[in-house]
């Protein structure tokens, strides 16, 4: 087993703690407003998903909310025809 480069390990290093939990608690949110259908209840209205990413990063890291907000943004990207995959 190769050993892991010194900067990547003191990149994993620095990665604290309480924002892995944070993440790994919010991946299963985000894939409940995916499926829930909430994300197109919410993509119905961009104004909304704007105020709603503005009002979560004050309390949330920009992951976390990137987390939330992504299948929102998806399926506001599919409803106005447009692929959310970037080329």
């Amino acid at each position: 087993m190769a050993a892991i480069p010194r900067r990547l390990q003191e990149a994993y290093e620095a990665i604290g703690a309480p924002i892995l939990i944070l993440l790994a608690c919010l991946i299963p949110v985000s894939d409940a407003v995916a499926s829930t259908g909430g994300a197109q209840v919410i993509a119905g209205c961009l104004a909304l998903v704007i105020v709603v990413a503005v009002a979560l990063t004050p309390y949330l890291n920009n992951a976390a909310t990137a987390l939330i907000m992504a299948p929102i943004a998806a399926d506001l990207a599919y409803g106005s025809g447009l692929s959310p995959i970037p080329s």
